[in-house]
């Protein structure tokens, strides 16, 4: 899925809107399962909750999800939930009030850095303090309860207020991080 150049998803009213993706088995600048790109491109509910959904095809090639200078909204209420096993956030994501973020592996058992080393293919998710400083909202989840360990390897900072909670099905282990 490929969202650019000004492009818009919404979803008015209470609706929610989830998309699906998998990258194909070609090395290509857009062979990304999910792909939301460029200034003014953006995906938006007004009370609904968003979810994106990510694989990896192939074996040695292909991206799960990007976000790059494109933003991810709900405009009144709901969460946003992204699980992928390779993850690259360069755009903003928001929600309002109280509402959640999750970010979490897409398959069991996938490992989760908090990083700033370079993405692998199909995992280990990491993920950077720049990447989750993205993530605008009250309360962001890292994890879920069938990802593997989370190895924090980095400090994390906020510019506001966030309430955050690490889950996972192994252990959550602080190298050098807070």
């Amino acid at each position: 899925i490929s969202i650019f150049n000004t492009g818009i998803v919404y979803a008015g009213g209470t609706g929610d809107i989830l998309l699906e993706g998998t990258s194909g088995l070609a090395n290509h600048v857009v062979n990304t399962g999910i792909r939301i790109t460029d200034l003014n491109t953006i995906v938006k509910t007004d009370n609904g909750n968003i979810t994106m959904k990510s694989g990896i095809g192939g074996t040695s090639a292909g991206s799960g999800f990007v976000i790059s200078l494109a933003d991810v909204v709900t405009l009144v209420s709901g969460d946003i939930q992204v699980e992928s096993n390779q993850m690259t956030i360069g755009g903003s994501m928001t929600t309002q009030n109280t509402d959640t973020i999750r970010v979490m592996p897409l398959t069991a058992n996938v490992v989760m850095h908090i990083s700033s080393a370079g993405e692998v293919f199909n995992g280990p998710l990491i993920l950077s303090d720049t990447e989750l400083d993205s993530l605008f909202t009250s309360r962001l989840i890292i994890g879920n309860v069938s990802g593997g360990d989370i190895l924090v390897n980095m400090d994390l900072t906020r510019t506001s207020v966030t309430n955050i909670a690490m889950i996972c099905n192994e252990d959550i282990v602080p190298n050098t991080g807070q």
